[in-house]
C-alpha cells in the first residue's frame, strides 16, 4: 500500500474589532453566494490562503488588506497568533468609523465578499461560518 500525504493549505488571518459605544463588534465580511451556500451561513473573516514560503503573519497582514482595503502593522495586534487546525488568526481593534473597501482577489479578479456588517456577539457566533466560531469566541474574550 503507498500513503500519500497531502498537504495540509494553511491560511491566516486578522479579526478585527471595533466599539460602538461600549459594545464590541467584529467585522463580518459576507461571503459571495457560493460560499455562504457551501457553509449554510452569512459571514466570512478577513483572511486566506498563505503563498508559497509566505509567514502566517505576512499572509494575514496581507489578506486583510486585500479583503478590507485596511492596512494593519504588526505592532497594532492586541492578540494572537490563534491556531485552529489550518488557519491561524491575530486580533486588531479599529475604529467603527474605519473605511472598509470589499477588494478583488488579485488572482481570480473575482469579489469574494458582497459587503460587510459589524456584528455583535450573539449575530457573530450565529452567522459566522461554522468553523470559524472558535476565532469568533477567542476574539471576544480578548477585546
Amino acid at each position: 500500500m503507498v500513503v500519500v500525504q497531502v498537504e495540509q493549505m494553511m491560511g491566516a488571518g486578522i479579526i478585527l474589532m471595533a466599539f460602538d459605544g461600549k459594545i464590541p463588534m467584529i467585522l463580518g465580511l459576507i461571503g459571495d453566494s457560493d460560499h455562504r451556500q457551501r457553509h449554510s451561513a452569512i459571514y466570512d473573516l478577513p483572511k486566506g490562503t498563505e503563498d508559497p514560503y509566505e509567514s502566517a503573519i505576512n499572509c494575514a497582514l496581507r489578506e486583510t488588506f486585500e479583503e478590507t482595503g485596511f492596512e494593519i502593522l504588526e505592532s497594532e495586534l492586541i492578540a494572537g497568533p490563534f491556531v485552529e487546525s489550518f488557519l491561524t488568526m491575530w486580533l486588531a481593534v479599529i475604529p467603527i468609523s474605519t473605511p472598509i473597501t470589499i477588494g478583488k482577489n488579485p488572482v481570480s479578479g473575482k469579489f469574494e465578499h458582497d459587503e460587510y456588517h459589524w456584528l455583535d456577539k450573539q449575530q457573530a457566533l450565529q452567522d459566522v461560518y461554522p468553523y470559524l466560531v472558535p476565532f469568533v469566541q477567542w476574539a471576544f474574550q480578548n477585546v
